[in-house]
């Protein structure tokens, strides 16, 4: 990787520890909303519902098929239906609720601010999200992480999504960089490995557990780490 000039991230699960802030938002809501009096799962139940449903949609909304109105509002719906609420006592705001409280949290991948400060000092750093503008924007502010980012290149102000090679394509253009000096780093294989892959980068997949479900994928510009660390050894 010695001709990389700038480097592009992905922020949810590879920077932004959405898991663990999903899951101090969700349990804040279950006690907000006394959840258990209708429903006899527990916060962590629910929680894992909660994350099984969004993941669907999101590759729903990323495949074009649903719109962000839907998503945002009917993975609580299918949630609460799933654990067996009454639906005339299914909480209407609560989606409203999650979106305030969530990007406010402070949970970052062990060693993100570490590991982006070296890079920065080195290298110009850039983002490429499929998040929504206004909660990705308020994810950074509220962690800091936005001081380490030249440029943001999110899928809403596009109307893209990654794999999308246009989104990629976007980024470049931003950051005033091209494939041979750009390299990307993210978590997601279809949005993040084979996105940037067909686009023609050189991608960092971040990988930090052993999933039955991860595809055995093998490629000469991809590099799987476990850690965000171990990107220092490359750089």
């Amino acid at each position: 990787m010695n001709h990389a000039k700038e480097l592009f991230f992905d922020l949810d699960h590879t920077l932004w520890d959405f898991e663990k802030n999903a899951d101090e938002t969700l349990a804040e809501l279950y006690e907000i909303y006394e959840l258990n009096q209708y429903s006899d799962h527990t916060p962590e139940e629910f929680a894992a519902i909660y994350h099984r449903i969004n993941d669907e949609l999101w590759e729903l909304y990323n495949e074009h098929k649903i719109e962000k109105a839907f998503l945002r509002t009917n993975r609580f719906v299918q949630t609460f239906k799933e654990m067996g609420y009454p639906e005339g006592q299914i909480p209407n705001n609560l989606w409203e609720q999650y979106l305030e409280i969530c990007p406010t949290k402070l949970n970052l991948i062990p060693d993100a601010k570490e590991v982006l400060s070296f890079l920065s000092s080195n290298y110009k750093l850039h983002l490429i999200t499929n998040g929504f503008k206004e909660t990705q924007h308020r994810k950074l502010k509220h962690t800091g992480l936005d001081q380490f980012f030249d440029t943001l290149t999110i899928s809403e102000e596009l109307g893209i999504q990654k794999p999308d090679p246009r989104i990629f394509e976007t980024a470049l253009k931003n950051a005033g960089s091209n494939r041979k000096t750009g390299v990307y780093v993210g978590d997601n294989f279809n949005a993040d490995v084979m996105g940037g892959i067909r686009s023609g980068w050189n991608v960092f997949w971040y990988l930090p557990k052993k999933e039955k479900d991860r595809p055995a994928f093998e490629h000469p510009q991809l590099v799987r780490i476990k850690k965000l660390k171990e990107l220092l050894n490359h750089f």
